[in-house]
């Protein structure tokens, strides 16, 4: 089977490819959300628990700010970054006030297994298994800041895959 998957749908690939190597030709997996494959994944995994504190606290619209900004991040996490005030979710055009819910699956830590996923580094990667970001512009890079994060992950993971 060939398999192209993007995101989350990206990382099930990868695990589908693990465990049964024999039934998968070919993946493609666009930015697929792994944090531990960066060089700074344990800031990566800071800054995700912060975005679950900021949803736990204050709702949906500012989780989702924490997340946008998180996702906007350029380049390594620093401590710059968790200096930063949470931003203002009507920035984004989200509601500022708490609806009371917390049952998103991008927040509320339901998403967890998927950016914690740990792929086998050493194992065998089949011939034609790409791990894909967007390229974006002529001057060589996509330019959407909400690409930072997934972009960075699929960098990584295709640098340090077996030659």
């Amino acid at each position: 089977m060939q398999m192209f998957a993007s995101g989350g749908g990206a990382v099930a690939a990868l695990a589908l490819l693990a465990a049964h190597p024999e039934d998968v030709s070919q993946v493609v997996a666009h930015e697929p959300p792994i944090m531990g494959v960066l060089p700074d994944a344990e800031l990566a995994e800071r800054a995700n628990d912060a975005v679950g504190r900021a949803y736990q606290e204050r709702g949906w619209g500012a989780g989702l700010a924490a997340f946008l900004a998180m996702s906007m991040w350029q380049g390594e996490f620093t401590e710059e970054f968790f200096a930063q005030p949470l931003p203002n979710p009507a920035r984004f055009g989200l509601p500022v006030q708490d609806d009371g819910t917390r049952e998103d699956p991008l927040l509320s830590g339901t998403s967890a297994p998927v950016t914690s996923y740990q792929p086998d580094l050493e194992a065998r990667t089949p011939r034609g298994t790409v791990w894909s970001s967007p390229r974006g512009s002529r001057r060589g890079g996509d330019h959407r800041p909400h690409h930072a994060r997934p972009r960075r992950g699929a960098r990584h993971r295709a640098a340090r895959l077996p030659r």
